[in-house]
């Protein structure tokens, strides 16, 4: 007879909810409030232009297959790590074979990349540059320094290449995206850099795991007041009395948020759970992105993206 471990492996196998886990789908509202930061910013070259919510969908929709595609691939490549350090992801709960997670990394990979190609080719470099190093980072993200800044690329592309794809002609406004793509960049490397404190097999001492929640937590914050440079260089105007107090709230909360993760990250079995408070905490900055780009709507539908990853990370773990 299974025993009871083996009995649930095999019912849940290949099970909606095996593939949402392996996907770690509870991430996904900050991919799409990262391309709504770019799309926010594609407005800035043509203001009033941006009407074409299909194809914003459609780019968003594809930077998330990206995404979910890197998931896939990345438990391909760590089963055996994962074996020792998650035994309760898909591939070494039993529940995905190692080959469907792998092909289902790629088709959506070329799927997502599709996606954004079919809105605008002149994205599709862009694209290929992500995959690139999507793939890069699923293979390296073990190396010290490679694998944080790998991620953080990741990151950073995303609303750059929603912003070529839905700028009226292509060439989003360069000066406005460096003041939101790179600090979403620095906070992914910040994510990545004190996800390595859930590992046991890292070695690492007490010392240096401090050592590296405090760097990270200090590029979390330096990530978070970034996009105000956009404002103190006049590079976009300053923001209304109303998006002035969401922005501020969207920023105490991403306070609160980095905080939070800071408590749990201190508990060694509860480290996962702070490098997902940090995670959705991209939202809470992309909102305050959008407050600073005077998009009201979108900012209060990034918050509410906030919400939606706090309340998949209950059922489905990001990390």
């Amino acid at each position: 007879m299974p025993s009871p471990a083996a009995s649930a492996a095999i019912n849940g196998r290949n099970s909606f909810g095996a593939f949402m886990k392996l996907f770690r789908i509870s991430n996904s509202p900050t991919v799409v409030t990262n391309s709504l930061v770019g799309a926010a910013v594609a407005t800035a070259v043509a203001p009033g232009s941006f009407e074409n919510t299909t194809q914003v969908a459609i780019v968003t929709a594809g930077v998330v297959m990206i995404y979910i595609a890197g998931m896939a691939i990345n438990d391909y490549f760590d089963q055996v790590v994962d074996g020792h350090e998650r035994p309760t992801r898909p591939i070494p709960a039993g529940q995905i074979s190692p080959m469907t997670a792998l092909i289902c990394g790629i088709v959506l990979l070329v799927a997502g990349m599709a996606a954004c190609a079919w809105v605008s080719l002149d994205v599709l470099p862009w694209v290929m540059l992500l995959a690139s190093a999507v793939l890069a980072y699923n293979m390296l993200h073990l190396a010290k320094f490679v694998g944080p800044l790998l991620m953080g690329v990741c990151r950073a592309l995303i609303p750059v290449i929603a912003a070529i794809a839905l700028s009226p002609i292509q060439t989003p406004a360069w000066n406005i995206l460096v003041f939101f793509a790179l600090p979403l960049g620095l906070a992914g490397a910040s994510i990545s850099l004190v996800a390595r404190n859930e590992m046991s097999t890292s070695h690492a001492s007490p010392s240096t795991q401090s050592a590296r929640t405090m760097i990270a937590t200090a590029l979390m914050g330096l990530a978070a007041l970034a996009p105000l440079g956009a404002i103190a260089t006049r590079t976009v105007e300053p923001m209304s009395f109303f998006m002035t107090l969401t922005y501020v709230i969207s920023l105490a909360l991403v306070g609160i948020s980095i905080f939070r993760g800071l408590v749990l990250l201190s508990h060694p079995y509860a480290a996962f759970k702070g490098v997902m408070r940090w995670i959705a905490a991209l939202s809470l900055m992309d909102a305050a992105s959008l407050c600073i780009l005077n998009q009201p709507v979108l900012a209060y539908a990034s918050i509410g993206c906030f919400i939606l990853a706090i309340l998949l990370q209950r059922r489905v773990a990001g990390s």
